[in-house]
């Protein structure tokens, strides 16, 4: 269970920045988990609403294949926020000239994010 006991926003927003979705007409948030196993999926639904407090449902999408959607977008959005690129914010929603006021945390993450880059301690 080390999935579970590590799973975090940071992990959260790598999922939703490769596989996710934001779909507007009806304002839910997809995670494509379509290669799992629907064990798999379930078991990656539950890490989510337990570490992060986000509710999650599992659907059938197609033929052996399920996905994650979620429904409260505020709460989900505060989470993902700080840990998402620039140019993923489409995927939440997010038009980049309008952005929201709990963006300001996120601009507060990316300033370190540039000054960790600018150092030299690259690893």
């Amino acid at each position: 269970m080390e999935l579970k006991n590590n799973f975090n926003a940071i992990s959260l927003a790598h999922l939703f920045m490769g596989d996710g979705n934001y779909l507007n007409t009806r304002n839910i948030i997809r995670i494509y988990t379509n290669s799992y196993t629907e064990k798999d999926v379930r078991l990656l639904s539950n890490i989510i609403t337990d570490n992060l407090g986000i509710d999650t449902k599992v659907v059938f999408d197609r033929k052996d294949q399920y996905i994650i959607v979620i429904e409260n977008i505020n709460h989900t959005r505060d989470l993902l926020l700080p840990y998402m690129h620039p140019s993923m914010l489409y995927k939440l929603g997010i038009n980049e000239n309008i952005l929201p006021d709990s963006l300001d945390i996120f601009e507060t993450h990316l300033d370190v994010f540039n000054r960790s880059n600018n150092s030299k301690n690259k690893f």
